[in-house]
């Protein structure tokens, strides 16, 4: 008989020795949105994304951190009813000990006790396992402790761990980055970095969760406004697929850094630059450095060092593979159009065992797309679903991007109608393509009604979006509608770009006007025509 005979029992091992009812509580954990812990030297720090599931949700009543004592603190993937459950038995299991000892219940005795409820369930009729796995952080006489607590009742110390739906690139982010001797301030950059890494939008301290504890032995969770602080601190840090570092910020080089990228720009030859680089030292400083120089090198479209560099970073350097430089190598090939690279480049990624992103299949689509292998890049699509992954906003973004690249509009119209039909969320970035490519096709008034439904689905648009819709009223000439979405702009609270002004520029042009204009006090733009 197979498994699927004793799905439905908790209660009896199928003939593979497996409790297959355990098996699905750790699908509803994978499930669950990612949450991870670090311990560092003199703390712990745990953190998770929250993201709500209507904008109307108060999020103030969400909280997926809790503290259990003044000492200890939880955080879970999976269920949320589940959790509560756990917390309200582990604070009872707490008070209980305090009443009899008076003192703190320690850290690992909390969580056997946890675990031992969560093992109840996994061989008792009439009931389910929990579908929630903890991560426990706390600080007692024996030092910073992190433990995490799985469905079946086994729990065991780490240093640190992630779980949820981005367990994989989690875990392999925090291996490269973990350091025995980390202090509490970079376990909690380390921490936003990690989720960063599978975060889908922009991360906010609205919609992430951080609680630390150090050596006062006081369990916290920090403050939006705290966390806002830190993001602050680590922005520059991370590279993404389309905007170089995330959130379009440039990277910030070291002196050491900047001999780095001054070296490898101006030296040609691979055997020098690579016997130069065997110099460096194996370190995370080294690693950040050597990661800032080959994003600045892709913001200068110098691809030919990009795959010097991070062809030594993996296949000479003593370095652990990761999926970063494997995505930096992937669309250097793909800029030169050497797909057959970009290819071999993806399998050696998998060999690796390292986990492709979205931003990994982007990149891909984009090489087929730059190489006009459409079929190869529509086969992506087929890829992604083999591991189970359904194609986001970034991936179809770039297929829609390479389509308008080598002038096949009516297919990216296609690809878009697919997107909505797949019930993919829309970003920024896809109505901003679309706005610009029904623009140039002179269909204003498509691009006019894209923004309006961008503005109702609460999609925010950037400078970019309204710059595509001020060209696309001025290659018709409509000056008052440029105006109009100008001003808009402005009202956004966004600064005019030299973009924004030629595109404003070229209304006018279309109308034979002799064009002044000028920026007063406030930045409002005065515009004379003659």
């Amino acid at each position: 008989m197979g498994d699927s005979q004793y799905s439905f029992s908790l209660t009896t091992f199928s003939p593979s020795g497996k409790l297959v009812q355990i098996e699905h509580a750790l699908t509803a954990v994978g499930s669950g949105q990612t949450s991870l812990g670090i311990k560092a030297a003199n703390g712990v720090v745990i953190a998770t994304e929250k993201k709500l599931p209507s904008i109307l949700v108060d999020e103030s009543s969400v909280q997926k951190i809790q503290c259990l004592t003044p000492n200890i603190g939880v955080v879970y993937s999976g269920m949320g009813p589940d959790f509560r459950v756990l917390v309200r038995k582990s604070r009872k299991q707490a008070e209980q000990y305090h009443k009899l000892y008076k003192e703190p219940i320690p850290v690992t005795q909390l969580v056997r006790e946890t675990a031992a409820v969560m093992q109840e369930f996994t061989q008792s009729g009439g009931v389910r396992p929990f579908g929630v796995s903890l991560l426990v952080a706390g600080y007692d006489d024996n030092g910073p402790q992190l433990y995490q607590v799985d469905p079946s009742g086994f729990y065991f110390s780490w240093k640190a761990s992630a779980m949820g739906k981005n367990v994989s690139n989690a875990k392999t982010f925090l291996e490269k980055r973990y350091t025995d001797d980390m202090e509490l301030d970079d376990a909690v950059h380390t921490a936003i970095l990690t989720l960063k890494e599978g975060f889908e939008g922009q991360i906010s301290g609205k919609n992430i969760e951080i609680g630390i504890i150090g050596t006062d032995k006081k369990f916290r969770v920090l403050t939006p406004a705290e966390i806002e602080d830190y993001l602050a601190e680590v922005e520059g840090q991370g590279w993404k697929y389309g905007s170089g570092f995330v959130d379009g910020v440039f990277p910030v080089l070291s002196p050491i850094a900047q001999q780095i990228l001054d070296f490898v720009q101006k030296e040609v030859d691979a055997d020098r630059v690579w016997g130069s680089l065997d110099n460096l030292s194996p370190s995370h400083t080294t690693w950040d450095d050597l990661i800032n120089v080959a994003v600045q090198l892709r913001l200068n479209k110098k691809w030919d060092p990009i795959v010097l560099l991070c062809e030594w970073i993996l296949h000479r350097s003593s370095f652990q593979l990761d999926v970063m430089c494997f995505n930096l190598l992937i669309d250097a090939y793909g800029q030169k159009s050497l797909y057959k690279k970009v290819e071999s480049t993806y399998l050696e990624l998998l060999e690796a065992r390292c986990v492709p992103t979205e931003d990994t299949y982007a990149l891909l689509i984009k090489a087929y797309c730059t190489a006009g292998l459409k079929q190869k890049a529509e086969a992506v699509f087929a890829e992604m679903r083999k591991y189970g992954l359904p194609p986001s906003a970034v991936v179809y973004d770039a297929y829609i991007e390479g389509l308008m690249k080598r002038g096949k509009s009516q297919k990216a119209i296609e690809v878009f109608q697919r997107m909505k039909r797949d019930g993919c969320q829309l970003s920024t970035e896809t109505y901003t393509l679309m706005i610009n490519l029904y623009g140039k096709a002179s269909k204003s008034y498509i691009a006019l009604k894209l923004f309006d439904e961008m503005r109702s689905q609460k999609c925010k648009p950037n400078i970019c979006t309204y710059t595509a819709l001020v060209n696309a009223f001025a290659r018709e000439g409509l000056c008052e509608k440029a105006e109009e979405i100008f001003e808009q702009l402005q009202e956004a609270g966004h600064e005019p770009d030299v973009y924004t002004y030629n595109a404003l520029m070229e209304a006018y042009r279309f109308k034979s006007f002799i064009i002044l204009y000028f920026l007063i006090p406030g930045n409002k733009l005065v515009v004379l025509m003659f």
